[in-house]
């Protein structure tokens, strides 16, 4: 049987594991964390968490009317 091969992160100079998985930023409706791969929005450069906190976002700022 062969050893597993394990790369130490320490060692090898890469991305460390808690770095890779923390959030990325808040929504900025209801300060939600977002990570990577989330399908998170921006729109005038602040994230947002769903389509529904965008709505929200442009509704209070006037951005969007309702019909």
């Amino acid at each position: 049987m062969r050893p597993i091969d394990i790369e130490n992160p320490m060692v090898l100079g890469g991305v460390y594991p808690e770095d890779a998985v923390g959030p990325i930023g808040k929504c900025k409706t209801c300060d939600a964390p977002i990570y990577g791969g989330d399908g998170a929005a921006t729109f005038d450069d602040e994230l947002f968490c769903s389509p529904s906190c965008l709505w929200e976002y442009l509704m209070d700022d006037g951005s969007l009317e309702e019909i």
